[in-house]
């Protein structure tokens, strides 16, 4: 599969995680994020950044507001309109965009198996290379916050923050694909998620966790799937290494919950 048709597939399973974040949305919320406009407007103009208000529910950006030098000039590429779906992947680098694309919907995963203590102060960064409107890429770090939650603390609106990275054009590709997460509880969720976004099952191994969550051990599952015990066997040390889990049975949960299947 070459990387178009990759990002193409990559964009509608987003799209999907974006209708699962549906939340009972209140008046009180909205007068939140009328405040975090604001907010993130006085910043803009007081720091060298661009805030983003991006809402989970409908999979499209609220507002951005760009940042100024003292003359009042903006200093960060305005994007146009602010439209659903991930505009930015346009102006993403094209070495950057598959990459790109797998973080974020790792980091939507991410969110949806964190309690509400970890969602409350989940802070998650990482880079990407941009191109302005002279055609030139430059690289910006994007911190993502959960915004605003409701009573239930399903996440609705992320806040997030870019801003210019400075580095030398020598140094490595790799020092544009640098993520964090605050907490380490959350990184070890998300380090199981990534795993998964970026390592893909075979059919076969796909098969045995199938027939795992089926209730059938592995000499069953030899006989169904008319090979080997072990081979089998040699599938499910395989699959436990991926999924960064110690068992099958956690494995088919893990895959379960992550869509994995």
């Amino acid at each position: 599969m070459n990387d178009k048709n990759q990002i193409e597939q990559l964009l509608q399973q987003q799209a999907l995680l974006y209708k699962e974040h549906e939340c009972m949305v209140t008046a009180e919320m909205e007068k939140r994020m009328e405040n975090f406009m604001k907010d993130c407007d006085y910043r803009a103009h007081s720091q060298q950044e661009t805030f983003t208000l991006f809402n989970l529910q409908t999979g499209s950006y609220v507002s951005q507001h760009i940042a100024s030098d003292e003359n009042g000039h903006s200093i960060v590429n305005n994007f146009q309109t602010l439209q659903a779906g991930n505009y930015l992947i346009d102006y993403t680098h094209p070495e950057d965009k598959l990459f790109t694309l797998k973080l974020e919907i790792a980091a939507m995963k991410c969110l949806q198996l964190l309690n509400p203590n970890q969602i409350k102060n989940f802070c998650f960064t990482y880079q990407r290379r941009l191109r302005n409107d002279k055609g030139e890429y430059n690289c910006y770090i994007h911190q993502m916050r959960v915004a605003i939650s409701d009573k239930n603390h399903c996440p609705w609106i992320l806040q997030i923050m870019t801003k210019p990275c400075i580095l030398n054009p020598a140094e490595s590709v790799e020092r544009y694909r640098i993520f964090s997460i605050k907490s380490s509880n959350e990184f070890n969720v998300f380090k199981k998620i990534w795993k998964v976004s970026i390592v893909k099952l075979t059919n076969c191994q796909k098969k045995i966790l199938y027939w795992s969550e089926k209730g059938l051990n592995k000499q069953e599952i030899s006989i169904v799937m008319i090979c080997s015990l072990s081979t089998i066997r040699s599938h499910c040390d395989k699959i436990r290494s991926l999924l960064c889990v110690n068992s099958i049975s956690l494995a088919c949960i893990l895959g379960t919950q992550l869509g994995l299947r």
